[in-house]
């Protein structure tokens, strides 16, 4: 059984709060030893094809049960996940907890809040034909700030501006049926931005995690970004990190 320690801290609602789980490549077969599932979750895990996708699934609802439980004083088992539209909610707890899961590569977070969240994160690589998605997610200002620039910075100018894309599309629960291109972003580094959608102002914060501090071997950075509505922000996230070690711990700082 993995042995998993949340700080106190985390209870502290008055600011978005994240958990982020890392899992190297060679302990994803440790997430089968997390037991938090309900029957249909497990059914559903042993459906995936690929281990990593599986771990994921675990690992993410897994981390759900563990924050809202560690804020509402719940045992995890008791915590209640369903599903709406695609979209996985808590139900049964006293105060209202929104929640926001995301994963890329080795990582796998869950943003909490007692406000409406958004949350991505990307690794931040290569990918095929990356300036032709750019031209289909970009608004025209963006893709003309995104094409002067080459090499390094032009890939994490794209994973910026994606990464805050997909926390406003997950804020709105529209997902793709909002239009990244209607976004409007900066092109910068910068970890504060801000996008307007529906008359609506979004703050969006952003930081950026590099996976050698987890485990040498990685070299692999990633992008992050949490989108909460102007009128109900609340405050800088801070993301509790973890790594899934060989003896099955998580310790989040």
């Amino acid at each position: 059984m993995l042995q998993v320690v949340i700080p106190d801290s985390f209870c502290e609602l008055s600011n978005c709060q994240i958990l982020g789980a890392f899992i190297p490549p060679n302990l994803h077969h440790l997430s089968a030893d997390i037991q938090y599932l309900n029957e249909e979750e497990i059914l559903r895990s042993k459906q995936f094809r690929f281990e990593i996708d599986r771990s994921r699934f675990v690992i993410g609802r897994n981390l759900v049960r563990l924050g809202i439980g560690k804020i509402a004083g719940q045992n995890p088992q008791d915590v209640q996940i369903s599903v709406e539209h695609g979209r996985p909610f808590c139900k049964g707890t006293k105060d209202a907890i929104e929640f926001s899961i995301s994963h890329s590569g080795e990582w796998v977070c869950v943003a909490f809040s007692t406000r409406p969240i958004g949350f991505d994160i990307e690794q931040i690589r290569k990918i095929h034909d990356m300036d032709a998605v750019a031209r289909r997610v970009m608004t025209e200002i963006e893709y003309q700030n995104y094409n002067k620039l080459h090499g390094s910075p032009k890939t994490h100018a794209f994973f910026n501006l994606w990464s805050r894309k997909e926390a406003v599309m997950k804020l709105t629960h529209l997902g793709f049926k909002l239009s990244p291109e209607t976004l409007q972003s900066d092109i910068d580094h910068r970890s504060e931005s801000t996008i307007w959608f529906d008359k609506k102002q979004i703050s969006i914060l952003s930081d950026t995690i590099n996976s050698t501090v987890f485990w040498p071997e990685s070299s692999n950075r990633y992008r992050w970004s949490c989108a909460q509505y102007e009128d109900q922000f609340s405050g800088s996230p801070r993301l509790h990190a973890a790594h899934l070690c060989q003896t099955g711990d998580f310790t989040f700082d």
